[in-house]
């Protein structure tokens, strides 16, 4: 049970630190950084694009380095763009910690879930409801508390946040 929390734990870390920046990304786009609506679809494709290096990144190279390295590298990933993204001088370079931000973030989550899968076989079905619960948690707490701190403190201490979070989920 001791490797289980441990993981449901990682799995809260992570989704609480993509919810605190992505779920503020478009209302910091829009109302800080002044991009027109229209545009915000661009910057959605720049980070589905981000996305689906990230899975296949896990796809690509998963089960040769391992589960454990990957989600590792998926993290670490996603604390470094997201960093960035909070620190960059210019909106075309934060969008670049955004992609960087997104492709971590999505690599730590597919390897996530194939590393859950092998936590406890026995109890496999158990074991990835609760961990769709604890990011569901994770998300709804950081959903609201992103927001918040976005229009008190800025994206920086939203990044910075999330930043922290994925590398205590390491």
């Amino acid at each position: 049970h001791g490797s289980m929390i441990l993981f449901l734990v990682v799995v809260l870390l992570l989704f609480a630190g993509l919810e605190l920046t992505f779920g503020v990304v478009g209302l910091w786009l829009e109302d800080v950084q002044q991009v027109e609506v229209g545009l915000l679809g661009v910057f959605t494709a720049i980070g589905a694009v981000g996305e689906l290096v990230g899975s296949g990144f896990v796809v690509a190279v998963g089960d040769r380095i391992g589960k454990p390295r990957t989600t590792a590298i998926g993290l670490v990933s996603c604390a470094a763009g997201f960093a960035w993204l909070g620190i960059a001088p210019s909106l075309p370079l934060a969008l670049v910690g955004l992609a960087v931000g997104l492709f971590g973030s999505e690599t730590a989550i597919v390897a996530a879930i194939a590393l859950a899968s092998e936590v406890d076989p026995q109890r496999r079905g158990i074991f990835l409801s609760r961990m769709v619960a604890a990011s569901s948690v994770s998300r709804a707490l950081a959903g609201a508390a992103g927001p918040m701190i976005l229009l008190r403190s800025g994206i920086g201490t939203n990044t910075a946040i999330s930043a922290v979070l994925a590398l205590l989920a390491v």
